[in-house]
C-alpha cells in the first residue's frame, strides 16, 4: 500500500445549504485562500443552521446527508473516518443484528450494477406499507456513495432512489453520498428529503491555514515554512485542498524547496508520484521502466480513459467477473511505442504498463480493479499527453466541443471540464478556442489558469454570454473563480457604470449580476469605489446592491465600512426600496460588530421576521444570540422586551414566525447562561410573559436542563429555574394576569427543546416543563414565606396547586402539616 504522506487527520467542517441552489455567500476565506479563522463554528448540542460551519459527524449523525466538495477536497476521507468504527456489510465476523456499513464507489454504481451492489440492501428495510416496523435486535446500516458524480446514473440518482425507498422505513438507515459540486442533480436533496425527513446538503470547507500546517508538520516537515513559500508563489488556493496539498509536500520534502506556479506544482506532484512505488501490487522489485516512461504511459491510459468516459482499469481474468461499461481493460493498454521528451522511444509491454499501475498514481478500486489516485491526475496526465502527441486543433475540436464548434452552443462535456482547463493552463497560445466557445465551464476549474490573456478572454467571454450563463444548468456558480488578472477592472468598470433603467432587458440585467459576482470572487480595490457607488444607488435593484456590497467590502474594508454605515442609514422602515430586507441583511451583517455599534444594531432591525421567509436578513436577526459577546447581552436582553412587545399583537397564530420563535429562544437561552443571569430574569419575565399570554410558546432553555454525572440537577441550576418561575409570577401580577390560569401557564406553556446534532452525549436532562411535583415543597414553603404579602403568597400557593401530584403520599403529609399555609 502507498505510503501516507500525512500521519494526522485534520478536524473538517462543513457548511450546510439551505436548498441545493447556489448560495450567495462562499466559505469565508483569508487572503491566501484558506478558511478565514474567524468563522463561526456550531457548537455541539447546538442546532446546525443553514449557512454555518459544523463538524460533519455533528451533520451526519442520522438521515441523508450529502457531502459536496471540489475533486480533492476530501470528501472520502470524511466518510471514512465517520465509518471507520463500522464493520462492512460483508466482514465474516460480522454479528446478526449489528449495525454495519455499506460503502459504495461510484465508478462501480451502473444501471446493470445497482441491484447488486446497493439495491438488494435497500430491498431489506422493512416496509411501511404492511404496517412492518424494525425488529428491535436489528442494526442500524450506514450507505456510504462515494464519488457519486463518478458515476454513470449519477443523473438519474434521484429516480433509483425514489424507486427503491418508496414505502420503505428509513428509520434504521444512514445514507451518505458524496459528490462533486458541479454535477449534483438537485432533485435527489427532495427525493431524501421526502424519504428521511430532512436531508442534510453541505460543502466541505477548505483547510484552515492552521490545518494545513499541522498536516504539513505531521509529513516531517516545516508546517510554517512550507506554506509561506507556497503563499508566496500564490499557490495558497491548493495548499487548502488536501490533494494539492499532499503533492506540494512530495515536492517541498523531495527538493527541499518550491518553485514555479501551480501548474509546476502539480508537473512535480505528478513526478514524485511516477516514482513512488506500491511494494504490495508491483509483481517484481526489477524496475524495466524510468520514472519519465511511466509518467508517458500513465498519459496515454489517462487519455484512453477520460477520452472514452471511463473510470477504471479491469485487471481480472474472464473467470472473475466481466468488466463494467466504466472499465477499460488492462490488456488493451500495451502495444506499440511511446517516446520521453528527450525523443527516447520505447517499446509499451504488459510489462511496463505493470509498473505503471504499481505507482503511487493508481490505486485499488474494487475487485481486481486500479484507477488513478484522484480524477484530477487524470486529467492533468491526459491533458500533457494530448499537448505532448501535437494533437491538431481539429481533432481537439471534435474531441472536446459538443455541436457546431463555430455556434454558441458548442459546450466541453462535463466528464471532460477539467481536462480541458488543464489543455487551456499548459498551451494557453493553441487553446483559446475552447475558452472562448465555453466559459462558463472553465470557471469551475479557473485556478488552474495562470494565463493572464486567457483570463481577460473567460472574463469577456462571460460578459458577452451573461443571458446564457444566468440561466446555464451547469453548477460552475458555486465554484470559486480565480480569473484576476491586470486589466480586470477596465472590464467591468462599463457594466457596473450601467444605468439602471435598462435592466427590463435581461442581458444588460445578466450582464450587471455575472460583473458584480466577477467583483466578488476575484477582488481588486480599485473596484471599490464603483461597487459602492451601486450599492449607494436606489435605482439598482436590492438584490443587486447587496451584492455589490459584499464584493466591495472584499474589495476593500476600510474604505467600503464607513459607506456601507452610510447606506443603512438611508434605508428606512419602508421596504419599497429594499422587499425582503435582502440589501438591510446584507449591510448588517458585513458591519456589525468590527464596524457597527450594538445600540446603533439594534435600531435599524425594524421588525422581527414573520412568515416563512428565511433570507439574509432573518439570517443575521436569528444568529444575534450566538455572535454577540457577552457584555453585550444585556443590551440585546433589552432590546428584545420592546420589540417582542410591539409585535406580540401581531402574531394571534395568523403567521408563522419561525426566526423570530428562534430568537425569542435562544435569546432567552444566552441570557440564563451569561454570568449575570440573575439580573436580566426581570427582562426575561417580560419577554417569555409576553409570548405566552399571545399562545406563542417559548423553547425550554438548554441553560436549566444540564445535569451531572449522576443524572441529577445540580443546585445552582435549580435555583436559577425556581428564580426565573418567580420572576414570571411577579410579572404576571403586575400585570393583572388571571393567577388561576396564568400559573399553568409558567410551569407548562414550554416548547419542548429540538434535539441538536450530537445532544445524545450532552449531559442535559429531559426537562421540558418549568416546575414539576419535585418542586412542590419548595412552592408551599414560598407560599409561607410572603404570608405578609398576600398577592405573591396566593399565587404560590395556586402554583403549589398545580405541581402538586397526588400519587405521592409525602405530597399530601407535606399539606397536612401546613394547612394554614395559604
Amino acid at each position: 500500500m502507498t505510503n501516507e504522506v500525512f500521519t494526522v487527520q485534520a478536524p473538517r467542517l462543513c457548511r450546510v445549504r439551505a436548498d441545493s441552489s447556489p448560495d450567495g455567500d462562499l466559505f469565508p476565506l483569508d487572503s491566501d485562500g484558506f478558511l478565514s479563522v474567524e468563522h463561526m463554528v456550531a457548537p455541539p448540542g447546538t442546532e446546525v443552521t443553514p449557512g454555518v460551519l459544523a463538524a460533519p459527524s455533528d451533520v451526519a449523525r442520522e438521515g441523508a446527508t450529502v457531502l459536496l466538495g471540489e475533486p480533492g477536497a476530501g470528501k472520502s476521507t470524511v466518510f471514512r473516518s465517520l465509518v471507520q468504527e463500522l464493520p462492512m456489510w460483508d466482514d465474516q465476523a460480522l454479528a446478526e443484528g449489528a449495525d454495519h456499513c455499506v460503502w459504495v464507489d461510484g465508478p462501480d454504481l451502473t444501471a446493470a450494477t445497482w441491484d447488486t451492489i446497493l439495491g438488494r440492501h435497500l430491498a431489506r428495510l422493512p416496509s411501511l406499507t404492511v404496517g412492518q416496523n424494525p425488529a428491535r435486535g436489528t442494526g442500524c446500516m450506514t450507505v456510504v456513495i462515494d464519488q457519486a458524480d463518478e458515476s454513470e446514473i449519477c443523473r438519474n440518482l434521484p429516480s433509483y432512489f425514489k424507486r427503491c425507498l418508496r414505502n420503505k422505513d428509513a428509520r434504521k438507515l444512514r445514507l451518505l453520498v458524496a459528490c462533486r459540486t458541479g454535477d449534483y442533480p438537485p432533485d435527489l436533496t427532495r427525493v431524501l428529503h421526502d424519504v428521511f425527513g430532512s436531508c442534510s446538503l453541505v460543502d466541505l470547507a477548505p483547510l484552515s491555514r492552521a490545518d494545513a500546517v499541522a498536516l504539513v508538520d505531521s509529513a516531517a516537515v516545516s508546517g510554517e515554512q512550507l506554506i509561506s513559500e507556497v503563499v508566496a508563489l500564490r499557490a495558497g488556493a491548493l495548499a487548502s485542498v488536501p490533494l494539492t496539498l499532499e503533492l506540494i509536500v512530495r515536492e517541498y520534502r523531495d527538493s527541499g524547496s518550491l518553485r514555479g506556479s501551480a501548474k509546476e506544482l502539480f508537473e512535480d506532484g505528478v513526478r514524485l508520484l511516477a516514482q513512488e512505488y506500491d511494494p504490495y501490487r508491483l509483481p517484481t522489485p526489477v524496475q524495466a521502466t524510468t520514472w519519465q516512461q511511466r509518467l508517458e504511459v500513465a498519459g496515454r491510459i489517462a487519455a484512453r480513459l477520460v477520452l472514452s468516459g471511463r473510470r477504471t482499469l479491469w485487471r481480472g481474468s474472464p473467470r472473475e467477473g466481466r468488466p463494467s461499461t466504466t472499465d477499460l481493460d488492462v490488456g488493451t493498454l500495451a502495444g506499440g511505442t511511446e517516446q520521453t521528451s528527450g525523443c527516447q522511444a520505447f517499446a509499451v509491454s504488459p510489462t511496463v504498463v505493470g509498473e505503471v499501475l504499481s505507482t503511487g498514481l493508481f490505486t485499488a478500486s474494487g475487485h481486481r480493479r486500479v484507477a488513478f489516485r484522484h480524477s484530477s491526475l487524470a486529467a492533468f496526465l491526459a491533458a500533457q499527453h494530448l499537448i505532448s502527441r501535437s494533437v491538431t486543433d481539429a481533432a481537439l475540436r471534435r474531441l472536446f466541443l459538443i455541436g457546431a464548434p463555430d455556434q454558441e452552443t458548442a459546450g466541453i462535456p462535463l466528464s471532460l471540464r477539467e481536462t480541458a482547463a488543464w489543455l487551456v493552463a499548459l498551451a494557453p497560445h493553441r487553446t483559446r478556442w475552447l475558452a472562448s466557445a465555453d466559459p462558463e465551464s472553465l470557471t469551475m476549474h479557473s485556478g488552474l489558469v495562470d494565463a493572464d490573456n486567457v483570463r481577460e478572454l473567460i472574463v469577456r467571454r462571460l460578459l458577452e454570454r451573461a443571458a446564457d450563463v444566468e440561466f446555464g444548468e451547469a453548477r460552475w456558480q458555486q465554484t470559486r473563480w480565480v480569473l484576476g488578472h491586470p486589466g480586470l477592472v477596465h472590464q467591468l468598470a462599463p457594466v457596473l457604470a450601467l444605468d439602471p433603467a435598462d435592466f427590463d432587458d435581461w442581458e444588460t440585467r445578466a450582464k450587471a449580476g455575472v460583473a458584480l459576482t466577477l467583483a466578488e470572487q476575484c477582488p481588486a480595490p480599485a473596484l471599490a469605489p464603483l461597487l459602492l457607488k451601486v450599492a449607494a444607488d436606489a435605482r439598482w435593484p436590492a438584490d443587486n446592491r447587496a451584492h455589490a456590497a459584499r464584493a466591495a467590502f472584499v474589495c476593500d474594508e476600510a474604505l467600503a465600512a464607513p459607506a456601507l454605515n452610510d447606506v443603512l442609514t438611508t434605508l428606512g422602515s419602508a421596504s419599497g426600496t429594499d422587499p425582503g430586507h435582502v440589501l438591510r441583511g446584507a449591510l448588517l451583517t458585513l458591519l456589525w460588530p468590527r464596524h457597527l455599534h450594538t445600540a446603533t444594531m439594534l435600531s435599524t432591525l425594524i421588525e422581527l421576521p414573520i412568515g416563512d421567509r428565511y433570507g439574509t436578513y432573518e439570517h443575521f436577526v436569528a444568529a444575534l444570540p450566538a455572535n454577540c459577546s457577552e457584555s453585550e447581552v444585556p443590551c440585546l436582553v433589552r432590546w428584545l422586551v420592546r420589540a417582542v412587545k410591539e409585535h406580540a399583537a401581531e402574531s394571534h397564530g395568523r403567521r408563522k414566525r419561525f426566526t423570530a420563535d428562534r430568537l425569542v429562544s435562544d435569546m432567552v437561552d444566552r441570557a440564563l447562561s451569561a454570568l449575570d443571569a440573575e439580573s436580566l430574569l426581570p427582562y426575561l419575565a417580560e419577554i417569555v410573559t409576553a409570548r405566552m399570554v399571545s399562545h406563542e410558546k417559548v423553547e425550554f432553555p438548554h441553560a436549566l436542563n444540564p445535569v451531572t454525572s449522576d443524572g441529577l440537577e445540580p443546585a445552582t441550576v435549580r435555583k436559577l429555574r425556581r428564580d426565573l418561575a418567580h420572576a414570571l409570577l411577579v410579572q404576571g401580577l403586575s400585570e393583572g394576569q388571571p393567577m388561576h390560569y396564568f400559573v399553568w401557564l409558567v410551569v407548562r406553556e414550554w416548547e419542548p427543546r429540538r434535539r441538536g446534532f450530537g445532544e445524545e452525549h450532552d449531559r442535559h436532562g429531559d426537562r421540558h416543563m418549568l416546575l414539576d411535583s419535585g418542586d412542590f415543597p419548595w412552592a408551599l414553603k414560598t407560599a409561607a414565606d410572603f404570608a405578609d404579602n398576600p398577592e405573591v403568597a396566593d399565587a404560590y400557593a395556586r402554583l403549589a396547586g398545580v405541581v402538586f401530584s397526588p400519587q405521592k403520599r409525602e405530597h399530601f403529609e407535606l399539606a397536612y402539616q401546613n394547612q394554614d399555609n395559604p
